[in-house]
């Protein structure tokens, strides 16, 4: 079992850690659990937590929101044709193996606005199917905000 890295790096920026100290808790909690437990690499827990930091910087508002409650401040985005909203949430990987840290943006459309824990969630579903697709390793999914499509006939 694969301890999850990203509550201790949101736990870790909330509380103002450094990284190093943030991992170093990452550590400990693993070794209290037990054996069977795994971390992720150093160079990578680095990484996620800079990105999430900066993705805090950008979206600070959607990052910190509850994560069980369908966010009320929705943006308005004008496109040609889409309905509907629009759930961003960053998934983190890297190449199995590699050193490499590949931020990418996902989206999650859907009829109405989805909670960020549910948006997390399918983001992650599909990611698991679909990584020996591209052989990477899932570092974790950070949810980034909502957007409410709007046709515009203008564009």
């Amino acid at each position: 079992m694969k301890l999850p890295v990203l509550p201790f790096v949101r736990s870790g920026i909330t509380r103002g850690v450094s990284a190093n100290a943030a991992y170093r808790e990452y550590r400990a909690t693993a070794q209290s659990i037990g054996e069977d437990v795994t971390t992720t690499r150093r160079q990578d827990f680095l990484r996620l937590y800079s990105q999430t930091l900066n993705l805090r910087g950008l979206a600070q508002q959607a990052v910190g929101m509850p994560r069980d409650i369908v966010p009320d401040q929705v943006e308005p985005r004008d496109t040609k044709y889409a309905r509907g909203y629009g759930q961003w949430v960053m998934v983190f990987q890297r190449t199995r193996g590699g050193e490499d840290f590949l931020p990418m943006p996902f989206l999650i459309k859907s009829n109405e606005p989805i909670t960020p824990a549910e948006a997390e969630a399918r983001a992650l579903s599909y990611v698991e199917t679909q990584a020996d697709d591209y052989d990477r390793v899932l570092l974790g999914v950070s949810y980034a905000g909502t957007e409410r499509f709007q046709p515009n006939v203008n564009l």
